[in-house]
C-alpha cells in the first residue's frame, strides 16, 4: 500500500472518532431529556453529566444567571 493511502485511513479514523465523541454520544444520552424537562419529570444523571461536559466553554445566554451557566440542574 502506498503511504498516502495509509495516512488517509488514519485521518479518516481520527475524523470518525472525533465526530463520534463530539456529536453522537451527546445526542444518544440526551435523547428525551427535553421532553422530561417540559413535563416536569426528573432528568437522568447521565444526561445531566453529558450536558454539563458538552456545554463547558460554550456560549451561554446573557439571560442565564452566572451561577447556573454550566449546570443543567440549576438551569431547570
Amino acid at each position: 500500500m502506498h503511504t498516502s493511502f495509509k495516512k488517509s485511513k488514519v485521518f479518516a479514523f481520527l475524523a470518525l472518532f472525533i465526530l463520534t465523541i463530539s456529536f453522537t454520544i451527546p445526542v444518544v444520552f440526551f435523547h428525551g431529556a427535553l421532553n422530561n424537562i417540559h413535563n416536569n419529570k426528573e432528568v437522568s444523571a447521565i444526561s445531566t453529566t453529558i450536558w454539563n461536559l458538552y456545554s463547558l466553554n460554550k456560549y451561554v445566554s446573557t439571560n442565564t444567571p452566572k451561577e447556573a451557566s454550566n449546570d443543567l440542574n440549576k438551569m431547570i
